[in-house]
């Protein structure tokens, strides 16, 4: 009785309580930060199978002002799974999320990550990609840990994730800034992770012969989840000659590299649309 008093008390004035490390939310193709009023959030499936605890907002978040809880079975034992809506992979992605048990020390009380390659459905999480327990991987403290896992066996598919929560009399637990991460594209470097405005840089050297340099820059921006961004160079007549980027890139400046060694001398124009920001500047190559 006393957990459970303790429990609605910080989840109902928990703002004091709350965690003030910050996470980039433009960082990745997918992220969750429980954010919304609404629980659980577009997309998401809670399904509770047994006990009367179930996955709901909380208030000791690891960023913002919520994650997701999902409170200790008095009596019995609870289960309950929290999953995703179905997420496309690629070769390089990690899931990462944010874990903080309510308490320690009541085990057993568990959370495994499945997943499933064809539906939402519980019998299809077939694949368990990481588990953890009191003494096997869960945090010590009631403080909030990462945990990452790669997704690469799911590279080209679409794939749904779950939060299986199983307890008895346990801890209680909340998870926070749920991810798919991805690594940077090739032949793209990030040099500043906080650049105020957006900003396309004249390249270096110019006139080059045959590699130019070219930096541009992506501010933060708020509840945006990434940045959809493309990078084109054209010849003098306006076709197109290369995309060098054509993804969502989080925030930060970024230096390219073109090498025009199969291309011709001449004018050409490189052109940065990202959102609803768009430049374009002009370079020679000369042979």
């Amino acid at each position: 009785m006393k957990k459970i008093l303790i429990f609605f008390i910080i989840y109902l004035s928990g703002v004091s309580l709350q965690s003030q490390t910050l996470v980039d939310v433009n960082s990745q193709p997918y992220f969750e930060g429980f954010e919304s009023t609404t629980f659980p959030p577009l997309g998401w499936t809670s399904i509770n199978v047994s006990g009367n605890a179930i996955w709901m907002i909380g208030f000791i978040a690891h960023s913002g002002a919520q994650a997701a809880v999902c409170a200790w079975q008095q009596v019995g034992i609870g289960e309950d799974w929290l999953i995703t809506p179905r997420w496309n992979i690629e070769a390089g992605d990690s899931l990462a999320f944010w874990l903080r048990p309510f308490f320690v020390g009541y085990s057993p009380d568990s959370l495994a990550v499945r997943v499933s390659t064809t539906d939402s459905n519980m019998s299809s999480f077939t694949v368990r990609i990481l588990y953890l327990a009191e003494g096997n991987g869960y945090p010590a403290t009631p403080t909030y840990q990462r945990y990452a896992v790669s997704l690469n066996q799911f590279a080209g598919l679409g794939i749904f994730i779950a939060f299986k929560h199983m307890d008895q009399n346990g801890d209680g637990i909340f998870i926070d800034d749920v991810s798919v991460e991805r690594p940077e594209p090739s032949g793209i470097t990030i040099i500043n992770q906080n650049p105020d405005k957006f900003k396309l840089h004249q390249n270096y050297p110019n006139p080059f012969n045959p590699v130019s340099k070219i930096k541009f820059d992506l501010p933060s921006s708020k509840g945006a989840r990434g940045i959809t961004t493309k990078f084109v160079i054209y010849d003098i007549l306006g076709k197109e000659a290369a995309v060098l980027v054509n993804e969502q890139l989080k925030p930060g400046t970024y230096e390219i590299e073109w090498n025009a060694t199969e291309y011709p001398s001449g004018v050409y124009y490189y052109k940065l649309i990202a959102g609803i920001y768009s430049e374009t500047k002009k370079m020679i190559l000369l042979k």
